[in-house]
């Protein structure tokens, strides 16, 4: 059995995926009355982290964690023979390269004197390329509060889990990690158009305080790191890519929207009807995985 009195979760979400994660969690852990604080990832100052049990979450990007993670591993405080979890969010799934997409974040935690005990992979909506339906995005989003509690009771329990990908899917994250440079260049050539009024959502809310108004027009920057937020996010639709259009889901990406509009349906097609194809197996594995097993691998007692 693991003691943990307090722990803090710290994360990073982009359009509110892994932001849901993380309340998730955060309720799984306020209900075994374990006092637990939420630190989302929007630059410095961050707050200290002393808790019993860290948790580390982030959407991956390009079979990484995003730059705001790498920057707050650099200066995150010693662990001190603290307990960690590092969990990952994407939607493809347990699959090649994103297997390692957690290597790194572990490492430099147990470089700083954490015990990782678990790191593993939650699925969400997906936001690039491939539009879910809205009954498997119903399903995922139902998902996420059962796995979180399936996760918190293998951790208090004393189990850990740790995966240990391929060696050909942890050169393919090395080299995927020049997404980063392309991501500042994406930046810079986001755009706003006729339909912009000025009502500065996009600087408000971006994470990385990469767009500025100037003359009630957005400015964009070069701390980019493809978040995508500003443009789902905006009111007007206005902000277009300059590149890498073909990426975007035409139709929009809003997690509410998608609730509201599956709130009162419970009679969904089978896993298998909503997840054909190759492409989907990540998802439909995820999904199948039986209720009560430990999530994306097997557990050791400590």
């Amino acid at each position: 059995m693991l003691t943990v009195r307090s722990s803090h979760i710290v994360y990073f979400s982009g359009t509110g995926g892994t932001a849901r994660v993380a309340r998730a969690f955060q309720a799984a852990l306020d209900s075994r009355g374990i006092s637990t604080a939420l630190t989302e990832l929007n630059g410095p100052p961050y707050p200290a982290v002393n808790a019993d049990l860290l948790v580390l979450l982030y959407p991956v990007y390009a079979a990484n964690a995003p730059q705001p993670v790498r920057e707050w591993l650099a200066v995150a405080p010693a662990g001190e023979g603290r307990c960690a979890a590092v969990l990952s969010v994407s939607g493809g799934g347990e699959v090649s390269p994103n297997t390692a997409c957690r290597v790194y974040p572990a490492r430099r935690l147990a470089q700083k004197g954490y015990r990782v005990l678990w790191d593993s992979m939650l699925v969400m909506p997906s936001n690039f390329m491939i539009p879910y339906s809205d009954a498997l995005c119903a399903l995922l989003l139902r998902e996420a509060p059962r796995r979180a509690e399936q996760i918190v009771g293998n951790l208090l329990a004393g189990n850990v889990r740790r995966s240990h990908p391929l060696l050909w899917d942890r050169m393919l994250t090395r080299l995927l990690g020049i997404e980063r440079f392309g991501s500042r260049m994406f930046g810079k050539q986001l755009r706003a158009g006729d339909r912009c009024n000025g009502c500065g959502w996009c600087a408000r809310h971006c994470p990385r305080g990469n767009i500025t108004l100037k003359a009630d027009r957005p400015v964009f920057g070069d701390r980019c790191v493809l978040c995508t937020r500003c443009l789902y996010g905006c009111p007007t639709n206005a902000i277009t890519p300059g590149f890498g259009k073909f990426a975007l889901l035409r139709d929009g990406f809003n997690l509410d929207a998608i609730e509201a509009r599956t709130a009162q349906t419970d009679d969904f097609p089978s896993v298998e009807a909503l997840t054909h194809g190759i492409a989907m197996n990540g998802v439909r594995k995820y999904l199948n995985e039986a209720k009560g097993a430990p999530a994306n691998g097997q557990t050791n007692q400590v």
